[in-house]
């Protein structure tokens, strides 16, 4: 097999199972609630940075809630077998940033490691 056909399956095979890769770190997630204390023993400063990180979750699920009701017809959906747009969406937030949606699911990503 060339290389080339090699990178092509992997890459259709890592775009088709991308929602799913998320539940690798979930182990680890877990794994950091063990010998949990508060941060300077003080349960007043955990409220506010469990709200600031809540916030910053929030910001990318505004993202993609704006991103998803926005989107032109032909220009994205959900597949998962092969590209069907028949344009590129250059409107909205995809002219400022290629895919707001990975923009979205970074700041969710973010505010969960946190």
């Amino acid at each position: 097999m060339r290389i080339i056909d090699k990178l092509r399956k992997d890459g259709d095979f890592l775009f088709r199972w991308r929602s799913y890769f998320p539940l690798l770190a979930l182990p680890v997630i877990l794994a950091s609630y063990i010998g949990y204390t508060y941060p300077y023993g003080s349960s007043y400063l955990n409220l506010l940075w469990e709200l600031g990180c809540f916030a910053v979750s929030l910001i990318g699920i505004i993202i993609r809630i704006m991103v998803s009701g926005t989107v032109p017809e032909g220009t994205s959906g959900r597949n998962t077998k092969a590209q069907k747009a028949s344009t590129l969406n250059t409107s909205g937030l995809y002219s400022v940033v290629r895919n707001p949606l990975y923009l979205g699911n970074y700041f969710i990503a973010l505010g969960i490691s946190l």
